[in-house]
């Protein structure tokens, strides 16, 4: 098993540094949203409880913090942190070697394998690393301009089932 976590101190160190932003945090028993997460991105969290500060008792996964623009270049590294984005306006901190690249290299070199047999599919900023690396990197059609053009390939949207598509195409 192999997680990556941050100390609550940390987030909160992380949360000074974004400066006064909604927030909301995944920990390993679940999700807490900060006083002023909007309900709506809430991810099916709804019920999630509110909580008006970072607690002690738990690791944070995750910081989620909604943000007008990204944080500028280096804003994090007092903190040790690394931050990516799923979304416009959403910004996604986390502990270093808490990312997609990360995780498939580790599963990689348990499976003594290595990144030519790594078909990757992405959308958003957060899949950049991850496609870059992979012998084949598939964008999706709806993905962020950075994404296409880091890409390999390209498949149909999310709406249209592409990475379905894709593995129809290529691998059946």
């Amino acid at each position: 098993r192999r997680v990556r976590a941050m100390a609550p101190a940390r987030v909160r160190e992380a949360l000074t540094l974004l400066g006064p932003v909604p927030w909301a945090l995944d920990r390993p028993s679940g999700r807490l949203l900060g006083p002023d997460w909007p309900d709506v991105l809430s991810s099916g969290g709804a019920d999630a409880p509110r909580v008006g500060q970072v607690p002690d008792d738990e690791d944070v996964l995750c910081l989620m913090a909604l943000r007008t623009a990204p944080p500028p270049p280096g804003l994090l590294a007092p903190a040790r942190l690394g931050w990516t984005s799923s979304d416009a306006g959403l910004v996604e901190v986390s502990a270093p070697g808490a990312d997609k690249r990360s995780a498939v290299s580790w599963l990689l070199k348990g499976r003594g394998l290595d990144w030519s047999a790594v078909v990757a599919f992405g959308d958003a900023p957060n899949d950049l690393s991850l496609l870059r690396a992979a012998a084949r990197g598939v964008a999706m059609a709806n993905a962020v301009s950075d994404v296409r053009s880091s890409a390999t390939e390209l498949t149909a949207s999310h709406d249209e089932d592409g990475v379905a598509m894709w593995v129809e195409r290529n691998l059946l």
